[in-house]
């Protein structure tokens, strides 16, 4: 079976592992940046608007939108109708897997 998904404006044809391997691999990128997860780690706490986010890491609106897009392409967090960032259920389950993976590393 092949599927065909489109990341970063490319479609790609890929089959079975090579599909979960190419969304992991887009996941924890999305991620592995300090700011980007911060800001998951923060919008996960609690509703954030934009400019609240921007104070967080310190960073211009135009900076701290681009992250906010990254993790929502990733599925990690949502916008409300008011402009509040919220976490998903996804992003809820991978913030769960990189804290048990701190635990881990760190015993």
């Amino acid at each position: 079976m092949v599927l065909t998904i489109t990341l970063n404006r490319k479609v790609t044809h890929l089959s079975g592992i090579m599909v979960l391997s190419t969304l992991l691999k887009e996941v924890l990128f999305a991620v592995s940046n300090q700011d980007r997860l911060k800001i998951l780690e923060e919008i996960s706490k609690g509703s954030k608007r934009l400019t609240q986010c921007s104070k967080l890491i310190n960073a211009t609106n135009q900076e701290c939108s681009r992250h906010l897009q990254r993790l929502h392409v990733q599925g990690l967090i949502e916008k409300d109708q008011m402009g509040y960032y919220e976490i998903t259920p996804f992003g809820r389950l991978i913030m769960r897997c990189m804290r048990a993976i701190v635990i881990y590393c760190a015993s």
